[in-house]
């Protein structure tokens, strides 16, 4: 993917929108290579997430399992009159490119009921003296919206978690199931059962443990509960 300029973006609306209509300002593929980046399908929107770690994915699966948060956008633009404004005020050098100021961004900001959350998710290496730089231009940016800013790393959250949430909700908006242990991660994952999803799973355990809820929802007709969504 060709990396598109700032003014490109603003033209295209890249960075704004909410739910299944955001478009974040950072894309994969638009540096190139980032190693661990990628793409997650959001299974509520449908919308695909660009995520550059795989820290920032567990994360963004954790949070998304969280009926509490009604929308995730990633790799949100900052306004670059006000990082400019307090890059100059800290004496920090503002994040730049062939002499010009980018636009930073940060990599979740999250919507509540009650308000935005806004995380930085960074791996466990140690932190250079210019990354400390950037992320607290990025924390005073949000502290004067008077928003949340945390910094958060994977000894902040289970994995474990994170990897069966992604597990369960492949399975979503599937619609033909070729065996029990499928269905059962459906059910998971529209919550009509509920497990402790911190631990390893043993899914053949957990078909014999669930059977009888199994069985119930199997039988159901299309005009309840499930939508449309049977074992075969």
């Amino acid at each position: 993917m060709r990396k598109k300029s700032k003014k490109t973006k603003e033209k295209l609306r890249i960075g704004t929108g909410t739910g299944a209509d955001y478009k974040p300002w950072i894309q994969v593929g638009e540096f190139g290579s980032r190693g661990t980046a990628g793409r997650v399908v959001d299974w509520k929107t449908g919308r695909s997430v660009h995520l550059m770690s795989q820290a920032e994915i567990y994360f963004w699966y954790i949070l998304r399992w969280n009926d509490e948060i009604l929308d995730i956008r990633e790799q949100f633009p900052l306004e670059l009159k006000t990082t400019e404004q307090l890059a100059n005020e800290f004496g920090i050098r503002h994040p730049s490119k062939n002499g010009e100021h980018v636009v930073m961004t940060t990599d979740l900001l999250v919507t509540t009921a009650k308000g935005y959350l806004a995380f930085s998710i960074k791996g466990t290496q140690a932190l250079s003296e210019r990354t400390i730089e950037k992320l607290y231009l990025e924390k005073q940016y949000w502290e004067r919206k008077h928003v949340y800013w945390k910094l958060v790393t994977p000894t902040d959250f289970n994995i474990t978690l994170a990897r069966n949430i992604r597990d369960v909700t492949a399975f979503y908006n599937v619609d033909y199931f070729q065996d029990t242990i499928s269905f059962l991660k459906f059910l998971i994952a529209r919550k009509y059962i509920q497990i402790d999803m911190s631990v390893e799973l043993d899914w053949r355990k957990l078909c014999v443990e669930y059977k009888n809820e199994i069985e119930k929802f199997k039988n159901l007709k299309s005009s309840d509960v499930i939508e449309t969504k049977f074992y075969s």
